[in-house]
This record gives structure tokens, sequence and C-alpha cells, in this order.
């Protein structure tokens, strides 16, 4: 079976204000998608739709909050209304912090899962009349290796992550015989702002820990490689899954980098770095 031409397409892309959302978006408008992009934060998504527009590519920036069922159907609509319909869904968005489980209260819980996976089913719910008067359409969400292994400090994204590639899985099963497929994309660490903002704005206590066993571990004779997978790299996998024929269904695809770091290798960061805080701590009773 030949690959589906894009052009002319129309795409939904959340959280494609930054990071890997903004990629997705500008390597699909770069195929001749048109891209409505969903997000909470309008400047950084007219950014995005300004990317586009400049490289001769049709974008429209529609302001919603995931955890707002409503607020995600009346953009979906809005989109469809604008150019005829909806073709494909990308769940890009995604939040989390790293916080230690007693740190994690209800409200920062129900934010991540409310966003991370929530948030799919609510713009799934939502695309899903769209995708059907289309005749059928693809959905691809953006999982995590957290989905395959849970990670110490990051329980909420975690859950949500496995949640997200249970729910992929679902949905294709279910709307099989409708033309409609549905992709799990299970990620290694991207190199995109994501990773700053889960320290900045984690638990303080993990946080120091996290960069002073980052620190230590610089120091060593042969420091474990870190890899990172480039942003725009996924966005063209992202983009290859939309061309396949709607008759192919890709329930799960894992793409890794060379030397990705896994939840032992956080463990372990967190574990020197605590321990080189204690010393930093009691060292100064040991000067003369």
């Amino acid at each position: 079976m030949p690959l589906r031409e894009l052009d002319g397409l129309v795409a939904v892309v959340t959280g494609a204000g930054s990071g890997l959302g903004r990629a997705i978006a500008v390597a699909l408008a770069g195929d001749g998608m048109r891209v409505a992009l969903l997000g909470r934060t309008d400047v950084t998504l007219q950014e995005t739709a300004t990317m586009i527009e400049q490289a001769g590519g049709e974008a429209v920036a529609l302001v919603a909050d995931l955890r707002d069922p409503g607020a995600v159907g009346d953009a979906v609509d809005a989109a469809a209304g604008r150019w005829g319909g909806v073709d494909v869904l990308v769940n890009s968005a995604a939040v989390g912090v790293f916080r230690s489980l007693e740190s994690t209260d209800m409200a920062g819980w129900d934010e991540v899962i409310g966003t991370n996976l929530g948030g799919a089913f609510a713009a799934i719910h939502a695309v899903l009349p769209h995708l059907r008067r289309r005749g059928g359409g693809r959905i691809v969400n953006l999982a995590s290796r957290s989905a395959e292994e849970g990670y110490p400090y990051l329980a909420a994204y975690s859950a949500s992550k496995h949640g997200l590639v249970g729910l992929s899985e679902s949905v294709d099963t279910e709307l099989q015989d409708e033309g409609i497929a549905c992709s799990a994309l299970i990620l290694g660490s991207v190199d995109t702002p994501f990773h700053a903002r889960t320290i900045a704005e984690g638990d303080s206590a993990v946080t120091a820990a996290v960069l002073r066993g980052a620190e230590e571990a610089s120091r060593l004779p042969h420091p474990d490689p870190v890899g990172f997978l480039d942003a725009a790299d996924v966005a063209e996998v992202v983009a290859f899954i939309c061309r396949l024929p709607l008759g192919m269904h890709l329930s799960r695809l894992s793409l890794r980098p060379a030397h990705d770091s896994g939840p032992a290798d956080l463990l372990r960061m967190v574990r020197r770095g605590r321990a080189a805080l204690a010393d930093d701590a009691v060292s100064p009773q040991r000067d003369p």
C-alpha cells in the first residue's frame, strides 16, 4: 500500500506552543497539513503559528486547558469549522515535575493525570465525530519510557503515561472497523525545555539532589553518557505514522536515544546527590 499524502488534510496538535508539540506541528505543516494548535498559552501558540505561516503553511492558535472538556470540544469544533473537518489528532501536551510521594498532594496529582491522560481522552472524545464524518483518521498519543517502567519521583507522570498507552490500545481496538487508527509513540528522553521544567518546578529537596547528583556524576573518571532524541527527528516519525494507510494499525512504537537513562539511573543520581549534600552539611564541622 502506498503512503498517504498529507497535503490539505487537517491536524489538531495539543501542547503545540513549545517543545515536541511545536516541532510536530511544524513538521505536519511542512507536509502540507493545516494545523490547529491547542494549548494553554496564547503567546507561545501564536509563535508556533507564525513559524508555520512564515514557511508558507496554515495554522490557527486555539487556547484551551485540556482539563476542561468543554473548552477542548469548542477548540476542535472551531478547527473543523475553519477547514471543513479533522483528519489527525496528535496528543503531545504533558506536564510533570520531580516530586517525592509525600510532597505530591491530590491537587498536583490531579493536574498531571488531568492534563496528560484526561486531556488526551477529552481531545479524542472531541475529535471522534469529525474523524467519523471523514470516514476515518489517525490519532497519535505521545507516551514515554515511564509508560513501561515507573520512575521514582515521577509517580503521577508515570501513572499518566501508563494509562495513555492503555487508552491508545483500547481506542485502536474499538475503532478499527471504522478506519480510525490510534498509535502510542513511546519516547525516551527528548531534548526539549520539558526536562528543565520538571526540575525547576519540582520538589526542592528532590531537585537539589538531582542537580547535585548530576554534578557529581560529571566528575567521575568515566561518566555515564546521557542521550537525547532530537525533537525534529521525533516529529518526522509522527509525520510518517500519519502517512500510513488508515487500514494499517501501528499499535505502539518505542523510540530511544543511544545511552537513554532509565529509572535506575535517576535513582542512582538522587542517591549520589543526597550523599554529597549530606557531606556538605557536615564538612564545616571537620574544618580546623
